[in-house]
């Protein structure tokens, strides 16, 4: 009989049971993540890493004053800074940063468009959501193979 929220990975020494969402078997011991996921994750972690030293390197450069911003721009700032926060936390939880770094993008481009009626354009916003799609397809790689 299999226990809710279990389900069985093929393994050396034959099926072991899993956790559905935290891939640890009832023993609690981690089971190590498939070679498809580590190299998502890890491709994931290096552009978000360019990625957030880019966006750095823009703000700092720029020398961005505060004080004359409008309030559509403290938004688009704060939508930035959003997608930054979840490229950090998908560190830790890949799905749930690249997922919020993936909406406020989204988020980013939506408002520009209501705001000017044009969608921001340039090679920079694909490679902003790189890092998002690499964190969201690592756990995605993760989930599945936990569930052949």
């Amino acid at each position: 009989m299999r226990r809710p929220g279990y389900t069985t990975r093929a393994h050396a020494r034959g099926l072991r049971p899993l956790h559905v969402f935290t891939g640890r078997d009832r023993g609690g011991t981690l089971v190590p993540p498939v070679r498809s996921q580590l190299i998502l994750r890890w491709s994931a972690r290096a552009t978000s890493v360019r990625v957030l030293g880019f966006i750095a390197a823009f703000l700092l450069g720029s020398g961005l004053d505060t004080g004359s911003l409008q309030p559509r721009e403290w938004a688009l700032l704060g939508l930035l800074a959003g997608t930054c926060l979840g490229l950090v936390l998908a560190w830790r939880w890949e799905g749930w940063g690249g997922a919020l770094s993936l909406v406020c993008l989204g988020g980013f481009h939506l408002a520009e468009w209501a705001a000017t009626g044009r969608w921001p354009g340039g090679w920079a916003f694909p490679v902003l959501a790189l890092p998002g799609v690499l964190f969201v397809a690592a756990r995605v790689a993760g989930v599945r193979a936990r569930h052949p």
